[in-house]
């Protein structure tokens, strides 16, 4: 192994242990599985940075966003002179404890624009996993970037068929896996079906230029892998299905639905669109008959509307209002909304079960900046590969586009981005949806496919 290589096959190796590792313990949601997975991410980040692994596969848009982001959330952290501190918005109480503790001699606080600084510092170690694996999608070659994605779908293959194993046994109510709770475990079977039904789509539809038609061995090697791919989307469509996560079950058939739009037209004509309906029809076919009416009735019998996250969204909106424009720090939710909640509201809420007003209430104006920059560069993803072929690499991009889009509606009425299994795998989405083309645009290769 040369030494130009062995970088290479360091972020390779580490980022297929840190996307096997990341869903094993609770999703990453352990002091100890954290600190894992954040130690598995410096030494990628050491890696990328110390080689320069990177610097050409991603464009100067994200890296002046990754950059900004990174360094305006850092300055929560910086200490502030007290009468400035002072003047802050929606400070009213903290000042008034802090005035008590220095009339008692007790006033040794740390003063900054987070509430909770030490709480912040926290969050901003959290996303180093995402940011590495990000970064290590960018610096993959070809065949590196394909090996990571079938250990990805490998994972959330495993991950169904536990959460299905789970289910028939009668052990839970629900499909969830290694997960908390099913709502999180939904999420991984959505983000990962569309990368399986564009990979059955691209081994079906695809043809050598030599092929004529009649090589046996080449049918039967692109039966096998159809085979293999469009049975791990029909296993996560299932688990999705019985996950019975209201948002998760919605999101999946939408899923579904622009597979079919996006996907149909270019795998080789009628016959090989067919393909795609009949998998469609058979899962839907055999969650019937095992039960998806109950998982439906769901939708029936509990109301969203009724849920207690609907007042908890209701509170934290008054406390984003409060908090504007500088906002309260990451990781300090939780400690903020206590002050809001009302009396008679039971328990405690940990998350804003909308990770955008979450990001809101921390960041105020930076994080509204964030949202739209995160939006922005996902439309100029679509549009980075406009003139791409449709070979392998545009059928994942597209797959990856779509398991994005899931994801970013689905953080609307849950608060995935704070798993962090799901940060990781939303990440390593994003890197192959927005590193640039491994292939110059139209240029066709012997993979590549031929048009309708």
């Amino acid at each position: 192994m040369t030494t130009s290589r062995l970088p290479q096959q360091i972020v390779f190796g580490v980022t297929c242990l840190l996307l096997l590792f990341s869903p094993l313990m609770r999703a990453g949601n352990t002091a100890m599985a954290l600190l894992i997975m954040q130690c598995m991410g410096l030494i990628m980040l050491a890696t990328i940075g110390w080689w320069g692994l990177c610097r050409q596969r991603f464009t100067g848009a994200i890296w002046w966003f990754l950059l900004f982001a990174l360094s305006i959330l850092t300055l929560y952290l910086m200490p502030l002179p007290e009468s400035l501190w002072r003047t802050l918005p929606g400070r009213d109480l903290y000042v008034q404890v802090y005035d008590w503790l220095d009339e008692n001699g007790k006033a040794d606080a740390y003063l900054a624009l987070s509430v909770i600084p030490t709480n912040s510092l926290y969050s901003l170690l959290a996303v180093l996993p995402a940011l590495a694996v990000f970064l290590a999608v960018g610096s993959m070659n070809k065949k590196h970037t394909l090996y990571s994605l079938y250990v990805f779908l490998g994972i959330a293959a495993l991950q169904a068929a536990y959460g299905l194993s789970q289910y028939a046994a009668g052990f839970t109510d629900s499909a969830t896996g290694s997960y908390p709770n099913r709502d999180h475990f939904s999420t991984l079977m959505e983000i990962a079906f569309p990368l399986a039904a564009g990979l059955t789509a691209y081994t079906i539809g695809r043809r050598h230029v030599q092929d004529d038609g009649h090589d046996l061995n080449h049918f039967i090697h692109k039966f096998n892998h159809a085979l293999i791919f469009g049975s791990i989307a029909l296993l996560l469509l299932l688990a999705g299905v019985f996950s019975r996560s209201r948002a998760g079950v919605a999101l999946i058939i939408l899923g579904l639905l622009l597979c079919s739009l996006l996907f149909a037209r270019h795998i080789g004509g009628k016959r090989s669109a067919g393909m795609g309906v009949v998998i469609s029809t058979i899962g839907f076919g055999i969650a019937s008959s095992i039960g998806l009416i109950p998982v439906l009735n769901r939708f029936v019998q509990a109301n969203p509307m009724e849920d207690e996250r609907w007042r908890i969204l209701e509170v934290s909106w008054q406390a984003v209002q409060q908090f504007f424009p500088f906002g309260t720090g990451l990781g300090t939710y939780a400690d903020v909304y206590h002050a809001f909640q009302p009396v008679e509201q039971i328990g405690f809420a940990h998350n804003a079960h909308n990770d955008y007003l979450e990001l809101l209430l921390e960041t105020g104006v930076v994080g509204l900046g964030i949202i739209l920059a995160v939006l922005a560069l996902y439309a100029y993803g679509w549009w980075q590969m406009r003139e791409q072929s449709w070979g392998q690499e545009r059928f994942i991009k597209v797959g990856a586009g779509i398991g994005i889009l899931l994801m970013l509606l689905h953080a609307s009425v849950d608060f995935n981005f704070h798993i962090p299994a799901n940060a990781v795998f939303f990440a390593f989405l994003a890197g192959l949806f927005l590193k640039r083309p491994l292939v110059e645009p139209n240029h066709r290769s012997r993979h590549n496919l031929q048009r309708p």
